[in-house]
């Protein structure tokens, strides 16, 4: 038999797409595993074993066999002996019935009775349920592997754990945290840097070399300050940078479509209808399978019988993995209208971070649409703190900070230093070129 674990790839994707998979995406993966494991013990045992073992009726009624010769008496019950050449008496019933068959007779019988007479649905039940797990995986994951689709999901998905992983997530979101938790330093800073500014404005431009110190130490002494709340490096700021920037151009290109959201839906609705006509004919056709079968061949010729009373030894096991069948197939099929109810009753062409904007200081966070914001309502039901992350990448405001602290990391004080030059009136100058915003060491 094929091993458990072998059984698994047919349902696991791929890890990364894990976070796309809502909690009944990973219900009906693991009811599709154990409907693989049912197809393929019951399609074990049917190549195995023996599939019917057929002997030959000598007492026959009205073309089926006769178990016993009770109700004799009764009009129009009289049994025929076609299939016999010896005429039993009422009194004695017959003892040691031998057939003269050999081996190759038998097996014959066997082969043609369980080809023309046992019922389809018990002959290619293993088969059956193979085939519908097969589609139910199939539709489950397509989306994952249409290029139209797979591709904006492998590109969500990468973007997305970058974000989640960034230093510069947790720096935003930290620095949300103080903002709230003393609001007031952060208020007496800003006064504090503004006192700053307007005593450089006020202050002469002729200073003397110990003021320049005390002006140096003091930034110094700032930039310690910042370095212990977890200024990012360079390479990190970099990266940070870069991030945004594939946020903004993907964010462009998904928002033009929905083929994510139909075909997910498109998909769903198949799953809803596969499961209805499973159900339909299954508990039509269950009782169907039966262990003891009459079997009606014209083939005395070859063997001297005509009627034959056949066992099917695997009906009982089958019937009762076609119940156990029925109890997936129905958990299944509630899953999915489940979901179907889920998509209907919501507008997941939407997506609103106006909880994210109300508990962060990035209040200028867009809203989102079209399959952009359906797979943000999808990661949702996996963890809301990816999306929570990744709205800081979104954040106008949040890429002015990084672009600022890249700044800041770019011009040091050292480097400050080194461009400061006396003019002819023996003035200190500061000459800086084609720079997108003010260092903070230069406040």
């Amino acid at each position: 038999m094929i091993p458990v674990t072998e059984l698994r790839y047919f349902a696991d994707t791929q890890p990364a797409y894990r976070i796309l998979k809502p909690w009944w995406d990973v219900f009906t993966d693991y009811i599709s595993i154990v409907m693989l494991m049912i197809a393929v013990f019951g399609g074990t045992l049917q190549v195995t074993q023996d599939k019917m073992i057929c002997l030959p009726c000598k007492w026959v009624t009205k073309d089926s066999c006769n178990d016993s010769f009770r109700g004799w008496a009764a009009p129009g019950l009289e049994p025929t002996y076609p299939n016999s050449t010896i005429l039993p008496t009422p009194d004695t019933g017959p003892t040691g019935i031998k057939y003269d068959l050999d081996r190759h007779q038998y097996n014959y019988v066997d082969a043609v009775c369980y080809e023309n007479r046992l019922h389809w649905f018990a002959k290619y039940f293993p088969y059956l349920v193979l085939l519908h797990t097969l589609i139910f995986l199939a539709c489950s994951n397509f989306w994952f592997k249409f290029p139209r689709t797979s591709s904006k999901l492998e590109h969500f998905v990468s973007i997305l754990l970058k974000c989640f992983d960034s230093p510069w997530t947790t720096r935003a979101l930290s620095e949300t945290v103080v903002e709230e938790s003393d609001p007031k330093p952060a208020f007496s800073k800003m006064n504090g840097s503004m006192d700053k500014k307007s005593s450089t404005v006020s202050e002469d431009v002729e200073a003397t070399v110990p003021m320049l110190q005390r002006t140096k130490s003091r930034i110094e002494q700032g930039i310690v300050d910042r370095s212990e709340t977890g200024v990012l490096d360079k390479k990190e700021g970099e990266q940070a940078k870069a991030l945004f920037e594939k946020v903004k151009k993907f964010r462009t290109h998904v928002e033009e479509g929905d083929i994510v959201y139909r075909l997910y839906m498109r998909q769903t609705i198949i799953k809803v209808i596969k499961f209805i006509l499973i159900i339909c004919y299954t508990v039509y056709y269950v009782h169907n399978i039966k262990f003891d079968v009459d079997c009606t061949v014209d083939i005395e010729s070859l063997t001297g019988y005509r009627t034959y009373r056949c066992a099917h030894p695997l009906a009982t096991l089958f019937k009762i993995l076609a119940s156990f069948y029925i109890s997936l197939v129905i958990f299944y099929g509630l899953i999915c209208m489940y979901t179907l109810w889920w998509m209907l009753r919501r507008s997941l062409k939407k997506y609103s971070f106006e909880s994210i904007r109300e508990e962060s200081s990035y209040s200028d966070i867009p809203d989102v649409k079209n399959d952009f914001a359906f797979m943000l309502h999808l990661i949702d039901q996996y963890d809301p703190l990816y999306s929570k992350r990744f709205a800081v990448f979104l954040s106008e405001v949040s890429e002015n900070k990084l672009r600022q602290l890249n700044l800041n990391n770019e011009w040091t004080l050292d480097k400050l230093r080194q461009r400061l030059t006396k003019n002819a009136q023996d003035k200190l100058e500061l000459h800086l070129f084609m720079l997108s915003g003010i260092p903070d060491t230069c406040v």
